[in-house]
């Protein structure tokens, strides 16, 4: 039998990292949960952990705070002994208007949207390739 994948998953609490999740932890998966709520990133593990996931590991971060994940990568790693799969689930629908009409919204918009979300899958991919 293969052995269970080790899942990274940022945006957690989301409702389609639970969803996908939950697919994962029926096959005995290990699991590295990244979410900024604690109770409900809580309630997500115990889920899981309910499901059949091996392991259920966590980190509680905004994701916003693009100079915690080199840390969360690297902590994700130490706890499953490597990454095969990441889900990066986390973002928000902007409001349209506020995003023209300013550019501070825009920018919270991309960073929260494209450069998380490109920060974090370059952590990964670079942490990945140095285990090879």
């Amino acid at each position: 039998m293969a052995e269970a994948p080790k899942v990274f998953i940022a945006g957690a609490t989301s409702a389609i990292a639970q969803a996908t999740a939950r697919l994962y932890a029926r096959r005995g998966a290990r699991f590295f949960l990244v979410a900024r709520d604690p109770l409900k990133l809580e309630a997500v593990a115990s889920d899981l952990t309910g499901r059949g996931a091996a392991q259920v590991a966590s980190a509680v971060a905004d994701l916003d705070d693009l100079a915690r994940h080199p840390g969360l990568v690297e902590e994700g790693f130490a706890a499953l002994g490597g990454i095969d799969v990441a889900l990066i689930a986390h973002g928000t629908l902007p409001d349209q208007a506020s995003c023209q009409a300013e550019f501070a919204s825009t920018h919270a918009a991309l960073v929260n949207n494209f450069l998380g979300a490109a920060s974090l899958a370059a952590g990964i991919i670079n942490a990945s390739a140095m285990t090879f």
